[in-house]
């Protein structure tokens, strides 16, 4: 994880800042919005410095996003609301298995 992230890590700063997330966001191919965008941003840069660093990555990826994902999205989405800049998401169909 941590070559990983220094591959991303563009200047050597131990700093992730948010052009450094879009290319890391653009080589998995990820799609958003930017509003989502800035939102997955947040949720790493906890204190809002304008980047994080190796330790809150992996903070967030092993520790705390896997049992508390969804206490975590609806906390950025209220964080969200409060500033006026409520996130949409595109209404997506439901998959109807048909049965045979």
């Amino acid at each position: 994880m941590e070559a990983w992230y220094r591959t991303f890590d563009q200047d050597g700063s131990d700093e992730i800042e948010l052009n450094e997330l879009l290319n890391m966001l653009r080589h998995l191919e990820v799609v958003a919005d930017d509003r989502l965008v800035m939102m997955l941003f947040r949720l790493f840069d906890r204190h809002n410095q304008g980047y994080f660093n190796y330790k809150d990555f992996v903070d967030i990826l092993t520790r705390r996003m896997r049992p508390n994902f969804l206490r975590i999205v609806a906390a950025e989405r209220e964080r969200y609301r409060l500033h006026g800049l409520d996130v949409k998401f595109p209404d997506r169909k439901k998959r109807v298995e048909v049965q045979t």
